[in-house]
């Protein structure tokens, strides 16, 4: 394995912040909430679910934490993919009684929640009578015809080919009309332990939709017990009663907040779910989150640490459907950061194996977490040897919660666990049983994995640009090292592969600069891809040939979040998907890459580059099999899959752009919609391609890189835009130069980029020395591309030129970063409390086309607008001229 230099900001919090956190982190406390939270969730109930949802929100507060919960209804886009639970569940009460020829009662929820499975059936308010069936095998319902189980109660789960995978053979019992199904499923080493059975995940599958059965759980000796009663007395007759309510309710997301310092908006996220019945499955992940908020809130208070930069939102919920709706739902300017998946902790030593297992993100995310959390998780084993743990790093794993890895739309996310016992993953013996009880925790295990997690987080929410730059230098020394090391293993697929790698990395380590020279920054990044660029063209073998027909040609893009459950998607659909590709294949559609592209990604993915078990084999790849993946994700509405021949290319915009009467030379300021364009090979970064290659060198493009106050804090080295993703992509472009105006900035590339942007803060949003009004002022024009003249606010510029009395340009308090780091209060724009008594548009564009001042024209599908700058600036003064005067509408100033 290569060595990865340790940033010296890392060392300093493993020899500082490290140890604090590890005085202060209680094990026997955390066994107390693992405790309080089991108490409720065992019972597998949506009520007590909320019940859990107060326990967290106290423990939260008591440990000086905020905390907050977002409820979502049950129900929802049916057939869609998406993470939808159908329906809640009351369980009130399950019995099952041996009536006949003897009286027993054998089963009762109320004594062990575990009995009834999840998702299970009611019977009527007086139960139901019917007698026993025990199938040993798959075999044995060859002797009932189509109708030889209607009213019978079925015992299954003997012999190797018995169905104890209730969840799988549901439609068949309910074809057979079999009213009650009783699952005995053996439980490793617990002959006595119920295993949590359920007869779908967040639902019964669309497939076993119209399946309605009772389903119950007893215990291998139980089921071994009834089975002798039922042979002995040549049959049994049974009375089951379950009284079991669903209905349209709620799942809670709960949010245990650490505040950042100087970004609140920017998190950094800890998922552990909850609502379900076991105590390391899953009570440990979310006692760790309490503890985490309550040591670092604690540290704080205390003067030991200070308040990390950015917030680390610690997440529980109902496992993906929870933390897939918050993710989705709620609205934020930009996803997380980074974060972990804490998942089965805890584990005494002799029920692990003594492993801790630290799984890295999903392959096409930034790897840099991970080195960073193995980092510190051998440190914090080191200085706690009382865990009895050794760390074992393996490669990532779906746990379905850590997709939250997609890093289009989530973020890098680790998984930390003990539940598996050997290299084999064989997992601890009463996992998803009634025996994960407390009783299987250590005090020292979940002290030594929660101080290293909240330690990693508390890296993470805290660094700024000189660690991301010290963070770059050791991950570009990883991926380089790999090429330089596998050099004669490698393909030139593989290459590309651990290039893409190295990319991913630093575009999401932007996310981090606080402060600094972005262009000297920039060229630092740039540096370090040099570096991996001449290391892979050393690679000289060349990757095997893979097909590419026509349909492979085709380039997918992303269109939804995460990637789809088969629980919620027709059975047909589902078919198509299962073609041995990974749900999270899907996350390399970019919109800029071909599925033939992604086949050999997929494929390189397979063979274990970067893998730390090492390259294995070659794999092979079936692109025809990929291309229908790609085609069932597009059928519900996950992808866009245009035909190649209907796509634009640079080219084609360039030409439009041309025609419409853009010229090199040009100033030119572009107010845009690129779904109004069509689709583009290459997205938005393409189209800023094409408007840079229309003007020329000479030329200097501008876009909008507003925020409209939605950033709390304006960092114009992170800060997204909120004006399409045009201009997002034109400030993200390494030459480009952004202004640091607090709710509008500007973007501009080219010869005249720095003049534009520069004092845009001091001048003001829309003066004659700002931005929008050097251009207008200096013979820039302005191009409203698949948008109207209502989205280029140029005319603003004109409107304080009048002047109005509506727009305040110094009149409202923003927050911003500086240069030096620092975040100051700035003076910025307070906008009109009303709408302009005068109309934008279609007054502007009318007046504008009668004097012949615009072009009109397509560039793509878009309906485009070309005006000089200064032209709608008069056009605008003099609609103006004499209603400013009178008009009483005034700036709305905020506290």
């Amino acid at each position: 394995m290569i060595s990865i230099p340790t940033p010296a900001s890392l060392q300093r919090l493993l020899r500082g912040s490290l140890r604090r956190i590890l005085r202060a982190t209680d094990g026997r406390r955390m066994l107390g909430d693992v405790s309080a939270i089991q108490a409720t969730d065992r019972w597998n109930c949506f009520h007590r679910f909320h019940e859990t949802t107060d326990t967290l929100v106290r423990l939260y507060e008591e440990g000086g934490a905020g905390a907050e919960v977002n409820s979502y209804q049950t129900g929802g886009r049916m057939g869609s993919g998406r993470w939808v639970i159908r329906e809640a569940q009351h369980i009130r009460s399950a019995t099952a009684d041996i009536v006949h020829p003897i009286r027993e009662r054998f089963l009762d929820y109320k004594e062990n929640p575990w009995h009834v499975v999840q998702w299970s059936a009611a019977t009527p308010a007086a139960g139901i009578r019917c007698p026993l069936v025990v199938i040993n095998d798959i075999s044995d319902l060859d002797r009932y015809g189509t109708d030889g189980l209607v009213g019978k109660a079925v015992l299954a789960g003997f012999g190797e080919n018995s169905f104890s995978d209730i969840r799988s053979r549901m439609e068949t019992f309910a074809r057979l009309g079999a009213a009650v199904v009783i699952a005995m499923t053996e439980v490793t080493n617990n002959r006595s332990a119920l295993a949590w059975t359920k007869f779908g995940w967040g639902a019964v599958p669309q497939a076993h939709s119209s399946s309605r059965l009772v389903g119950l759980v007893v215990s291998q000796r139980e089921g071994q017990r009834l089975r002798r009663l039922h042979y002995r007395h040549h049959g049994l007759t049974l009375h089951v009663k379950v009284d079991i309510r669903q209905y349209v309710g709620s799942h809670d997301v709960v949010s245990g907040i650490v505040r950042g310092a100087d970004n609140p908006q920017d998190e950094v996220w800890a998922i552990a779910h909850d609502g379900e019945p076991g105590a390391m499955d899953n009570a440990s992940g979310c006692a760790s989150t309490v503890e985490i908020a309550r040591v670092i809130e604690g540290l704080i208070a205390a003067g030991e640490m200070p308040r990390p930069r950015r917030t680390i939102r610690l997440l529980n919920a109902y496992e993906c459907y929870g933390f897939f709706a918050y993710l989705e739902r709620e609205n934020r300017l930009q996803p997380p950061m980074a974060g972990v998946c804490i998942d089965t902790i805890g584990a005494k030593p002799k029920y692990c194996g003594g492993r801790l297992d630290w799984r890295a993100t999903i392959p096409m995310s930034a790897g840099f977490v991970d080195w960073i959390g193995e980092k510190v998780l051998r440190s914090t084993l080191r200085q706690y040897p009382a865990s009895g743990y050794r760390l074992h790093y393996g490669p990532f794993r779906s746990t379905a919660d850590t997709l939250i890895g997609d890093p289009q739309y989530g973020y890098p996310c680790p998984w930390l666990t003990t539940s598996c016992q050997n290299e084999e993953e064989v997992t601890y013996d009463a996992y998803h049983s009634s025996a994960d009880q407390v009783s299987l925790m250590s005090a020292a295990g979940m002290k030594a994995c929660t101080a290293a997690l909240a330690s990693y987080l508390y890296y993470l929410a805290d660094f700024g640009t000189r660690e991301v730059l010290e963070i770059a230098r050791s991950e570009t020394a990883r991926l380089a090292g790999e090429l330089r090391s596998q050099r004669r293993r490698l393909d030139k697929d593989h290459a590309a592969y651990i290039q893409d790698a190295h990319e991913q990395s630093l575009c999401r380590l932007q996310r981090w600069l606080w402060g600094g020279d972005r262009q000297q920054t920039m060229r630092a990044f740039n540096e370090l891809r040099r570096e991996v660029a001449a290391e892979v063209k050393k690679v000289r073998r060349s990757a095997p040939p893979l097909s590419s027909s026509a349909r492979a040609r085709r380039i997918p893009r992303r269109t939804a979040v995460l990637s789809p459950t088969s629980e919620n998607m027709p059975p047909p659909i589902a078919r198509k998907m299962s073609v041995g590709f990974p749900s999270w294949a899907l996350f390399w559609a970019d919109g800029k890459r071909t599925i033939a592209q992604i086949a050999r990604r997929v494929r390189s993915e397979q063979s274990g580059v970067l893998c730390p078990r090492g390259l294995r084999p070659p794999a092979t790849v079936d692109v025809d099999r990929l291309v229908q993946y790609f085609e069932a994700h597009a059928e519900i509405d996950y992808v866009a899959l245009p035909e190649r021949s209907a796509m634009l290319t640079r080219r084609q915009l360039v030409a439009d752009l041309h025609s419409l009467g853009v010229r090199p030379g040009m100033d030119l300021m572009v107010h845009s919609s690129l779904s109004a364009i069509g689709e583009v090979e290459g997205g938005a970064e393409t189209v800023v391609a094409a408007l840079a290659e229309a003007i020329g060198r000479s030329g200097t493009l501008l876009a909008p890189s507003f925020n409209h106050r939605a950033a709390q804090v304006y960092n114009r080295l992170t800060t997204p835009t909120t004006n399409g993703a045009i201009p997002d992509a034109l400030w993200r472009h390494p030459r480009a130069w952004r202004s640091e105006h607090a709710t509008h900035a500007v973007a501009a590339i080219g010869p005249k980029a720095q003049q534009y942007i520069t004092d845009h803060l001091e001048a003001g949003v829309w003066a004659p020395e700002s931005p929008i009004g050097q251009l207008i002022h200096g013979g820039g024009y302005l191009l409203a591309l698949g948008a109207t003249h209502w989205t280029t606010t140029a005319y603003h510029v004109a409107e304080t030129s009048v002047p109005c009395g509506c727009l305040d340009p110094f009149g409202s308090i923003h927050r911003v970063v500086q240069d030096d780091g620092a975040v100051a209060e700035v003076w910025g724009l307070a906008f009109r409390n009303g709408g302009c008594p005068v109309e934008i548009t279609p007054k502007l564009d009318d007046a504008l086309d009668r004097r012949g001042l615009q072009r009109r024209g397509k560039v793509g599908n878009a309906d485009c607008e070309l005006v000089k700058g200064i032209d709608l600036w008069r056009v605008r003064r003099e609609h103006l001229r004499n209603v400013c005067p009178t008009c009483r509408v005034r700036p709305g100033y905020s506290a």
